[in-house]
């Protein structure tokens, strides 16, 4: 039987049978090398009295963060959406909420009780996302 492994030669292991790429990500999540920094803020013109427009193609995530990012420097955003919800992938589902998967439409009938909820979207935010986390303390988001 072999002895114990160390961290270290547990990142080589597995940088030699499985590439560099899953050894970055697993020393990531054990906290054994550094994570990415949170993305310096965007350095938009910012326009003052000047009103610009700006179309956004789709209402995931990236759409509503650039809407909210722009908004925020003055411009006038509107966020173009093929769905009928804003979020993408991003779905919370409460009581009376529709769920339309390929016309498949549907009403979400369980308790209207505010604990009462599925996340069938994304679902956990890894440590790593510090953008992310930086927007949920920003905007009071609770997790």
């Amino acid at each position: 039987m072999a002895g114990f492994v160390s961290r270290r030669e547990f990142l080589n292991l597995l940088a030699a049978t499985g590439g560099t790429a899953a050894a970055l990500k697993v020393g990531t999540a054990l906290n054994l090398l550094p994570g990415s920094a949170a993305a310096a803020s965007l350095d938009l013109l910012n326009l003052g009295n000047n009103q610009r427009k700006v179309a956004i193609l789709g209402g995931g995530i990236s759409g509503l963060t650039a809407a909210y990012e722009l908004s925020k420097q003055g411009y006038d955003c509107t966020i173009l959406e093929a769905s009928h919800r804003c979020g993408g992938r991003i779905f919370t589902v409460r009581h009376g909420d529709l769920i339309d998967e390929i016309g498949n439409r549907q009403y979400c009938e369980w308790d209207d009780e505010p604990h009462m909820y599925f996340n069938a979207g994304a679902a956990r935010i890894p440590s790593t996302h510090r953008n992310l986390l930086a927007y949920c303390k920003e905007l009071d988001v609770d997790l």
